[in-house]
């Protein structure tokens, strides 16, 4: 349950006592217990159809040229963040690493339905934040999305300047200095930081 809170601790079980962990799977036939995501975690689209984002996430794992992936949905569409592994993409000559990376989620979606497909594919430059468990925490890059959103929206508004995109840009880094600020800003920021990620690509 959950310390000093009643409630929560009322909804995380049944009225019969099991634990609600939260947890998606299911039964096969042979009664095998597969466990494919997170409720909280669930992409729930417009046509009704629910996609549990870990389940794609695996997908990735074969892959070499993808270091962490993250799986999520936006504006009704099921979308993927990638940090790739630099390192292999230097030693294997590729130095487009957008090109190979929607390549990836091009095989990827080939052997999906057509609600579970991948229509946009991000590149980070930085690394996501992880727990001491080496999983990525969803949670701060959403909020890492929503102020860099905010923080491009602002910039495109009429009499805004570099200086307040700078500006902007350096609150986002200091919040998070995994963030994905762009290249031409960072090297204002933090010129040690930007030369650091320059060499990785």
């Amino acid at each position: 349950g959950y310390y000093g809170d009643p409630e929560l601790t009322k909804e995380a079980f049944t009225e019969d006592g099991w634990l609600r962990t939260g947890d998606l799977g299911y039964l096969d036939e042979e009664g095998f217990v597969y466990l494919t995501g997170r409720l909280k975690n669930l992409i729930i689209l417009s046509n009704g159809e629910n996609v549990a984002p870990e389940e794609l996430e695996g997908l990735f794992a074969p892959e070499p040229i993808v270091q962490d992936v993250l799986v999520f949905g936006e504006d009704d569409k099921i979308m993927c963040e990638i940090y790739p592994d630099f390192a292999y993409a230097q030693a294997n000559g590729i130095s487009d690493i957008q090109a190979e990376l929607e390549a990836v989620v091009r095989r990827i979606n080939e052997g999906l339905p057509t609600y579970k497909r991948i229509l946009r594919t991000g590149m980070r430059k930085s690394p996501f934040l992880k727990t001491t468990s080496k999983k990525i925490i969803r949670d701060a890059f959403f909020k890492e999305r929503s102020l860099q959103k905010k923080t491009e929206e602002d910039f495109k508004r009429p009499g805004n300047d570099e200086e307040q995109a700078i500006n902007a840009y350096t609150k986002l880094y200091r919040l998070n200095r995994n963030s994905d600020v762009p290249m031409q800003y960072l090297k204002k920021i933090d010129p040690k930081e930007a030369q650091r990620r320059q060499k990785l690509i």
